[in-house]
């Protein structure tokens, strides 16, 4: 699923860094397809995409929760809260599609759930007009 995200924050140790706004979320990506120069401050079209290198981590949560992308210190890793709804975890304002939440989790399907990933990928599409 395609984006609309500024560039808040470039980063200044990790040239793979980015930290991003879409919608009323800030996310920290690991940018894996940059083909042309991008600034901070201006938006363009992306794609974002959840990374997992090891083992799937998902529990079902119980009681008062909103969906929400929690970084865990200080590197890429993050915890996705939101609905799963047929393989797709709606986070609020950004989903991620993985045929493996449909297939090893089908039973919390409708369920909210939190979610352990390594890191959010994002490949910069084309600059907003």
């Amino acid at each position: 699923m395609n984006y609309s995200a500024q560039i808040l924050h470039l980063g200044d140790d990790i040239e793979e860094e980015v930290l991003l706004r879409i919608g009323d979320l800030a996310i920290t990506c690991f940018v894996t397809l940059c083909p042309f120069r991008v600034e901070t401050g201006k938006s363009y079209v992306v794609e974002l995409a959840a990374q997992i290198f090891d083992d799937y981590l998902i529990r079902e949560i119980k009681g008062d929760c909103s969906p929400s992308i929690v970084r865990s210190g200080s590197g890429f890793s993050c915890i996705l809260r939101g609905w799963l709804i047929d393989g797709c975890l709606d986070a609020g304002d950004v989903r991620f599609y993985d045929g493996v939440l449909l297939s090893e989790f089908g039973q919390l399907n409708g369920k909210m759930v939190e979610w352990a990933v390594d890191r959010i990928d994002v490949s910069f599409l084309s600059p907003m007009v």
